[in-house]
């Protein structure tokens, strides 16, 4: 039974802990040349921002990465649309007590199944952990991304993409290898454990502690999940980012994406060790 608490790991971001510099954020040294890594999240509270420390490595950084650009965000909407929903209603291919469970269970957080009837599951599950998150009081417009955003519109700065918006739905279909009846079973077991952990999540966040995160992400995700949604898409990026490695320049360059993709054998920042780079912690549980 896996899954449900990393869609929640994915879109949470720290602000009920009341702390305002919580961030995973990690310095990799390759000769000259600094890479600057930045675990996002998509949504926050009102206490949260990102520290001067985050602030201080994005000024000094020449070019910028994201997994989407704000272009390719933009296309995410409709494309959500094409790829996560179909003509058959998920009501009809499983028994009618489960539906019934499922609806009662989602009802306790101000959720209609009946929205979500015609969704695939992973869509389903991914609608779901946002509607728990805004309901505890995390908001989009407070992610980290959307204040990087608003630092590169002040400073003139443009973002690269890791992946297109069609990748990375791609990425998330390809994880999802569940009948209906063993998604909804899946729900209904994590729904209430993964909504009370919503605040261990934030506390793991707010002290920086990847290792512990990753310990709950792998914990959380099949090996399939795993395969498409993080260790595919992290060699993916690495050869896009690898030429850079290769000039030997004195740049600086600034990476966020989403921690999950920093940990494990797999994450980036073992890629980027094997390539040479020296990796240093600067989150918010050190002090430099």
């Amino acid at each position: 039974m896996k899954g449900f608490r990393y869609f929640l790991a994915l879109i949470l971001f720290v602000g009920a802990i009341g702390t305002s510099s919580a961030e995973v954020l990690y310095r990799a040294q390759y000769g000259e040349q600094t890479w600057w890594l930045l675990g996002t999240i998509h949504v926050g509270g009102e206490e949260t921002k990102l520290s001067s420390r985050a602030r201080e490595a994005f000024v000094e950084s020449e070019r910028f990465w994201l997994e989407l650009t704000p272009e390719e965000l933009e296309k995410a909407g409709p494309l959500l649309f094409q790829y996560g929903f179909r003509n058959e209603k998920m009501s009809a291919n499983v028994d009618s007590e489960l539906w019934q469970q499922t609806e009662a269970a989602l009802a306790e957080y101000a959720i209609a199944a009946a929205m979500l009837d015609n969704m695939q599951p992973w869509l389903f599950e991914l609608m779901v952990s946002v509607q728990i998150a805004m309901a505890q009081g995390f908001d989009a417009e407070q992610g980290s991304e959307m204040q990087l955003m608003q630092w590169a519109e002040e400073s003139g700065i443009e973002f690269e993409g890791l992946e297109t918006a069609e990748q990375q739905i791609e990425s998330m279909r390809n994880g999802a290898v569940e009948s209906d009846t063993e998604f909804l079973t899946r729900l209904l077991d994590q729904i209430d454990e993964g909504a009370l952990d919503m605040d261990n999540l934030a506390s793991l966040w707010a002290q920086g502690d990847l290792d512990a995160l990753m310990a709950l992400i792998l914990e959380s995700m099949t090996e399939e999940q795993l395969e498409a949604l993080l260790w595919r898409r992290n060699n993916a990026w690495m050869e896009q980012l690898k030429p850079l490695l290769d000039t030997n320049d004195s740049n600086a360059y600034f990476i966020a994406v989403g921690a999950g993709h920093f940990g494990a054998e797999q994450g980036l920042l073992e890629l980027l060790a094997a390539e040479g780079a020296e990796i240093t912690n600067y989150s918010s549980n050190t002090v430099k």
